[in-house]
């Protein structure tokens, strides 16, 4: 049995990249720079809850009292 033409392998017709080499570094870069500071961001936040929890719960103590 014959095969269609476009049934046939795809190894036969490799399609080029479609990033450059460069583009390709510059984006793994970007991503690399992105997750740091997402990172950064994210250790800032849960400082800032922790000091809010804290100054919270000193606040519940003194109209406690």
């Amino acid at each position: 049995m014959r095969l269609l033409p476009f049934f046939r392998h795809r190894s036969d017709q490799r399609a080029p990249p479609l990033l450059s080499e460069d583009t390709r570094q510059q984006l793994l870069e970007a991503e690399g720079k992105f997750a740091e500071a997402l990172a950064d961001h994210a250790v800032k936040m849960d400082w800032a809850r922790r000091i809010a929890l804290a100054t919270l719960e000193k606040l519940d103590e003194r109209h406690a009292k």
